[in-house]
């Protein structure tokens, strides 16, 4: 299979996503505040990882900069703008790093929920979605291991300790 590259939406003439789900910069030449042309040449950029997975990249244009998830810089490419009611760009295999067009889809918030649930990658992973274990791996069967927060998010007692104690963020 070819890789084919694409405009970035809304950062066209700056940067491109393929297929493969990389990112590159483009040549371009830049005017400095002074008047000097500086010209900078486009390269495979390295893109950072969120701590579920998920690639990351910051772009930058002069002095904006935009913190953007691979898997929806490939989706917005080529499956087009989020329809109506469906902004999550989702991971057909439940793999994060799997960014191929094939596998992206546009969906809900109760499609991503599902996909969870069906993955097994629900963070707070009760008993009954699946796992016994939150996304650190901390064991969610023994007595008190959960509560729920005053928003009404279920959370795993160990992560809260540990987030307390300034080890996790």
């Amino acid at each position: 299979m070819d890789e084919e590259w694409r405009p970035v939406v809304g950062w066209e003439g700056f940067y491109e996503v393929s297929n493969f789900g990389r990112v590159r910069s483009l040549d371009r030449t830049v005017v400095r505040s002074n008047g000097v042309s500086v010209h900078f040449k486009g390269r495979i950029r390295k893109y950072g990882v969120l701590p579920k997975g998920y690639f990351v990249m910051p772009l930058r244009s002069g002095t904006l900069v935009q913190n953007k998830t691979v898997h929806r810089m490939v989706c917005e490419a080529f499956h087009g703008p989020a329809p109506e009611g469906e902004p999550w760009a989702l991971h057909r295999n439940g793999q994060a790093w799997d960014n191929r067009p094939e596998n992206l889809y546009w969906g809900t918030p109760k499609d991503n929920s599902d996909d969870m649930t069906r993955h097994g990658t629900r963070s707070n992973g009760l008993e009954e979605w699946g796992s016994s274990l939150c996304g650190r791996g901390h064991d969610l069967t023994v007595t008190d291991a959960v509560y729920t927060s005053p928003k009404g998010h279920r959370v795993c007692r160990e992560c809260k300790r540990l987030r307390g104690k300034g080890l996790l963020t």
